[in-house]
């Protein structure tokens, strides 16, 4: 199965991932969600790992962990520190920096450069992201991003967009010096605790709420969560990861679009069309001219 065809399933997932999470929040709060989600998620991992057996190791890999996991717990902390400051859907449009923000850092890491029609790509689908909130777009572009910029927790969204620019070349490091599986189930487990120190340090009269809650949220969460990383890594592995991650950010609001209509009966979806369309064309000349560059 080709790399692209497996990022492309994998971010039609997401989505579903981000359902789960939101019924979830009925029940917990948003912190028990990441943790929970993350720890439930270190049981498959570990018989995966027993299936698969462990691979080669390059020397390199314990230095990418020992960079990259604290990364992400930081990343995870700072979305949960942001949900408090702002509803997440206002500011969430800045991730999708994150792949403008790969076409450096990935051709710092990994010598990766996206071809011209795969940054116009890229840069469609950052426009798409941007003009998503259509109904105040009927004030202008410019009132558009000044509401972004306008909360304080967009400074977070902006950080955590550049930090996921080193991850996401950390990740592909990690599977090359490794393999999909073991990169994953290291990375995880180790996520898995610090969180829970952290929980337990900061949080600790929140863990009595996982059992009174529904647990089924955070097993599902965390099976769909490790289907759709194994796959997108191993999409990673044969593609830019600069084309992943925005094929992967397009996918994910689009698909977040549809689902949240069917499920949660959102309204305006008719101001949001034309921001999916940009986000569509964008990843068409990423899918169809950008992967002439891979």
């Amino acid at each position: 199965m080709s790399g692209l065809l497996l990022i492309i399933i994998s971010s039609v997932i997401y989505p579903f991932i981000d359902v789960v999470k939101k019924k979830a929040t009925k029940v917990y709060r948003i912190k028990i969600i990441f943790w929970g989600i993350t720890v439930f998620s270190v049981p498959f991992y570990f018989f995966i790992t027993l299936w698969q057996g462990i691979p080669e190791i390059q020397p390199s890999f314990w230095w990418i962990i020992a960079v990259n996991t604290p990364l992400l717990v930081l990343t995870n902390i700072m979305l949960i520190k942001d949900e408090k400051i702002a509803p997440l859907s206002t500011t969430l449009p800045l991730l999708s920096l994150t792949p403008v923000f790969l076409i450096f850092t990935s051709y710092f890491f990994l010598g990766e450069l996206p071809n011209a029609y795969g940054i116009i790509g890229i840069f469609l689908v950052v426009l798409g992201a941007l003009l998503l909130k259509g109904e105040d777009l009927r004030k202008g572009l410019r009132y558009r991003i000044k509401d972004i910029f306008s909360h304080r927790s967009s400074v977070y969204i902006l950080i955590i967009a550049f930090i996921w620019s080193f991850s996401a070349n950390f990740a592909k490091m990690g599977i090359q010096a490794s393999s999909v599986w073991f990169f994953l189930s290291v990375t995880v487990f180790l996520e898995a605790i610090i969180m829970s120190v952290w929980m337990g340090v900061k949080h600790r009269h929140h863990f009595k709420n996982v059992i009174q809650g529904h647990l089924w949220y955070l097993v599902l969460g965390a099976i769909l969560s490790v289907a759709a990383d194994v796959m997108f890594l191993s999409g990673l592995e044969t593609t830019f990861v600069s084309y992943a991650i925005a094929i992967k950010r397009a996918l994910l609001i689009v698909g977040s679009i549809v689902l949240g209509t069917y499920y949660f009966k959102e309204k305006n979806i008719k101001y949001r069309i034309g921001g999916a369309l940009v986000m569509a064309i964008g990843m068409a000349f990423i899918l169809v001219f950008g992967r002439l560059a891979a």
